[in-house]
């Protein structure tokens, strides 16, 4: 403690008794808020003290597994996403090329048709 100083740990308003909860559930200098407690208000404040660590430190990891997990769940949704729109890419090149294919042979019955005609009439004129 700095002399002329209020000490920042405590409970004694909202502000410093959120830090004073944030300091304990990083486990940071556990020793330095528990024990002035307990010497303050008797034994049953470790309890608390005890209590505060163990749910808090509960409920920040359940917190932080739930973001990851919600994270990886929008991942996995978006490559779903892709890969659909990737199959329907490909199934509009299967059906492009498969009209391309039917378009080119029916050119090429159209220009062997021509052929033939050409041929059967110059083989008429002939005569």
């Amino acid at each position: 403690m700095i002399v002329g100083l209020a000490p920042r740990v405590g409970f004694d308003s909202f502000f410093f008794a959120c830090l004073t909860v944030f300091q304990l559930l990083t486990a940071s200098d556990i020793g330095d808020v528990m024990y002035p407690a307990m010497r303050g208000s008797g034994t049953l404040s470790g309890a608390y003290f005890v209590g505060l660590i163990v749910i808090g430190n509960f409920m920040l990891f359940n917190l932080f597994v739930a973001i990851i997990i919600t994270g990886f769940s929008e991942t996995k949704a978006a490559i779903l996403k892709e890969e659909r729109e990737n199959q329907a890419m490909i199934e509009q090149d299967k059906l492009r090329k498969a009209q391309s294919i039917a378009r080119g042979a029916s050119l090429r019955n159209k220009s062997i048709d021509r052929k033939s005609s050409i041929a059967s009439s110059t083989v008429e004129a002939a005569k």
